[in-house]
């Protein structure tokens, strides 16, 4: 049986879920993953569903970018992505590395895309 709303934010259905994590960062993205896989997999869903209207190559391009520099600067970023990855297929859902990357930057790309080349460096 569901909570009733009580009209008090946090208080009853309206009430948010916590999720504990501890260990490592791949360890804790394992954890995040596993607890939260389902609601993970519809936002990926809606994300390509709003990032298609780019195109798919033109927004994979772009993730290779954004990778680029998440891993050149943020390396410890990459292992809580890939430890979710592995949580949500422990629990059935196969969300990949760019699909977390893609969720990241959504907003990035659909309301402040840069124009112009891919700055050389990054090999896209």
């Amino acid at each position: 049986m569901a909570a009733a709303s009580s009209g008090i934010r946090g208080v009853g259905q309206d009430a948010a879920e916590v999720v504990v994590v501890s260990g490592t960062n791949y360890e804790m993205g394992v954890q995040y993953g596993e607890q939260a896989a389902d609601l993970i997999a519809e936002n990926r869903d809606v994300t390509w569903d709003l990032l298609d209207q780019l195109g798919r190559d033109t927004v994979l391009n772009d993730i290779k970018v954004w990778t680029y520099y998440l891993e050149k600067y943020d390396p410890m970023l990459k292992d809580w992505l890939l430890g979710i990855s592995d949580g949500c297929r422990k629990k059935g859902f196969e969300v990949s590395y760019v699909d977390l990357v893609a969720l990241m930057v959504l907003p990035q790309e659909l309301w402040a895309r840069p124009a112009g080349d891919y700055p050389p460096e990054t090999g896209v």
